[in-house]
C-alpha cells in the first residue's frame, strides 16, 4: 500500500478545512457538525438513515460497514476531506452484536479505506473513557492507565481503539483517539440515566404533578463533560498534528450520579422525589479522568461547569418537546 502523504500540520485553527463527520446526525455528531460549520470549514455529514431533523450541514446517506473498502475510499478522495471524524458508535442499549458493528467492524472498514487512498485525510477517532474500566476511589485516569473494561461497550470501544493504534503504527494513517468521558447535553438518549431522567421530569412538568424517580444506588462517581467542551476538543484535535496518541478529554473530577440527577431537577424546576437502592461496593463506582495531556498536547481544557450542562440539556429537551417551562 502507498505511505501515508505527507501533509502540512494543520495547527492554524483560522484555516478553513473539508471535514467528514461519520454519525454525523447523533447527538455529538449535530453539535460536531455545527461547530466545524461555524468556523468555516466545509462540512458533510454522514450516517446510515435520513435524520428526521435537518443536520444544518450537506448530509450524504453512508452504511460504513455495508461500504466496500474502495468505495468508501472513492466516496472520500472525491469530496477531497482534509479530516474525517469517526463519530459512529454502539451504546448500552445497542445488543452485543450491533456493539461489534458500530465500534470495531465501522473502525475495520474505515482504516482500509483510507489506507487505500493515495491523499488521506486526518483521522480523529472518538473513543470513550470506558475503555478503562473502574478504578480505585481517588485514581485518577491518565493515558498511560492500562485499559480493563468489563462491560461490552467498553469492551468493543478499546478494540476500535487499538485498531486505529496499531494502524498508526504502520504509517497507514494520522490519527488521534480522544477518549471522551460522560457527556451531558442536548439529544442524549432516554436509554442515557439524564435522558431518562429528563423525560420524566418532562412528563411530570406537562401534567404538572410530582415526578417519581425511582434508581439503583446513584453513588457510582463518574467524570462528565459538557458537550460543547468535549466538541471543542475535537475540532482542536483535528487542527492539531498529534498522531498515534490517545488524549483523555473530560473535567477531571470524579461527581456522583445523585448530584447530576440532582442538578438536572433544579434546572427543571419540577417537583421529584427520588427514591435511591442501597449503595454498592465502593471500589466498584469510581471514574476520574486526568486531562493534563490534553492541556499540552491540544492546548484544551474544560470551560463549562456541571450546572451549565445540565442546563442546556434541560432547555434543549423542553424546546425538542414544545414543553413550557416550569413557572
Amino acid at each position: 500500500m502507498p505511505s501515508v502523504s505527507p501533509r502540512t500540520p494543520r495547527t492554524d485553527s483560522n484555516g478553513p478545512r473539508r471535514v467528514a463527520v461519520l454519525g454525523g446526525t447523533g447527538h455529538i455528531g449535530r453539535v460536531l457538525c455545527d461547530s466545524f460549520a461555524e468556523r468555516g470549514d466545509v462540512v458533510v455529514a454522514f450516517a446510515r438513515t435520513v435524520p428526521t431533523r435537518p443536520t444544518g450541514v450537506r448530509f450524504i446517506p453512508l452504511d460504513v460497514v455495508d461500504t466496500k473498502p474502495e468505495e468508501l475510499a472513492a466516496v472520500l478522495e472525491a469530496e477531497r476531506f482534509d479530516v474525517v471524524v469517526n463519530a459512529i458508535g454502539g451504546v448500552w442499549s445497542v445488543p452485543e452484536e450491533g456493539m461489534v458493528r458500530a465500534n470495531i467492524t465501522v473502525v475495520e472498514r474505515l482504516l482500509e479505506a483510507l489506507a487505500r487512498m493515495a491523499d488521506r485525510p486526518r483521522l480523529v477517532h472518538l473513543g470513550s473513557v470506558h475503555e478503562y474500566g473502574l478504578v480505585p476511589v481517588g485514581v485518577s485516569i491518565d493515558e498511560s492507565t492500562e485499559p480493563a473494561p468489563e462491560m461490552g461497550y467498553g469492551k468493543t470501544k478499546l478494540r476500535g481503539t487499538e485498531l486505529v493504534l496499531a494502524a498508526c503504527e504502520r504509517g497507514d494513517v494520522d490519527a488521534v483517539i480522544l477518549r471522551i468521558s460522560n457527556t451531558i447535553g442536548p439529544g442524549l438518549p432516554v436509554t442515557s440515566l439524564l435522558g431518562a431522567v429528563a423525560a420524566k421530569l418532562g412528563d411530570a412538568l406537562r401534567a404538572d404533578r410530582t415526578a417519581s424517580l425511582e434508581f439503583a444506588s446513584l453513588q457510582s462517581a463518574r467524570d462528565f463533560v459538557d458537550m460543547r467542551d468535549a466538541v471543542k476538543a475535537i475540532v482542536a484535535a483535528a487542527g492539531s498534528d498529534v498522531s498515534g496518541q490517545v488524549v483523555n478529554i473530560g473535567r477531571g473530577e470524579a461527581v456522583t450520579a445523585r448530584v447530576v440527577v440532582d442538578l438536572l431537577i433544579e434546572a427543571s424546576g419540577v417537583r421529584a422525589e427520588v427514591v435511591e437502592g442501597p449503595v454498592t461496593a465502593p471500589e466498584t463506582t469510581w471514574q476520574q479522568m486526568n486531562v493534563a495531556n490534553a492541556a499540552r498536547s491540544l492546548g484544551w481544557k474544560p470551560g463549562y461547569e456541571l450546572s451549565e450542562a445540565i442546563g442546556s440539556l434541560w432547555d434543549a429537551y423542553i424546546a425538542t418537546e414544545r414543553i413550557e417551562p416550569a413557572p
